[in-house]
């Protein structure tokens, strides 16, 4: 074989910084997403079949958490025209949503809308108003996040997952 030369070690090492950095934005990513870095490159995976990148998907569950946390200070804002376009038939609470990961919440956001009946074009616009971007999802995780379930199948059969020993690894 080939003698290692100092440039294939440099190579090699360079190689090491970057996947330390990507393993690091992906975990924080996945921290701000209230969720395990493997759930949220399955998020990830499902969501970009979409047209959602993972930093864009992070970024809608921080907004959407940040329009919880203003119902709950104030009783008002996007949540709150949420709720009231749902009438009586809102049978989540803020404080439900908030125990749910990201991806979890926004199944939960779109399945209220669904049991509700609510006109597509309504449902866009009361996603929207919780975070911007987030209609896109609403065919990932409609019908109970049935096309989320068969993306996630075919992602573990990918098996792209970085593992949890990987994520030590390059810490």
């Amino acid at each position: 074989g080939k003698k290692p030369t100092r440039s294939m070690s440099m190579n090699a090492a360079q190689a090491a910084a970057e996947m330390a950095a990507a393993v690091e934005e992906l975990t924080n990513l996945a921290r701000v997403a209230n969720t395990s870095v493997q759930a949220f490159q399955s998020s990830s995976f499902a969501a970009a079949n979409f047209g959602v990148e993972a930093k864009q998907l992070s970024q809608i569950v921080m907004n959407v958490n940040k329009q919880l946390g203003a119902f709950d200070t104030t009783g008002k804002g996007k949540f709150a025209k949420f709720l009231e376009a749902l009438g009586d038939q809102a049978t989540i609470t803020s404080e439900q949503l908030q125990q749910l990961s990201g991806p979890e919440q926004l199944q939960a956001l779109v399945k209220q809308l669904e049991d509700a009946n609510v006109p597509m074009a309504t449902q866009i616009k009361l996603m929207e108003g919780m975070a911007a971007g987030s209609s896109k999802l609403i065919p990932l995780y409609a019908q109970n996040g049935a096309e989320a379930e068969k993306l996630a199948a075919r992602f573990r059969e990918l098996n792209g997952a970085i593992l949890p020993a990987d994520v030590e690894t390059f810490r």
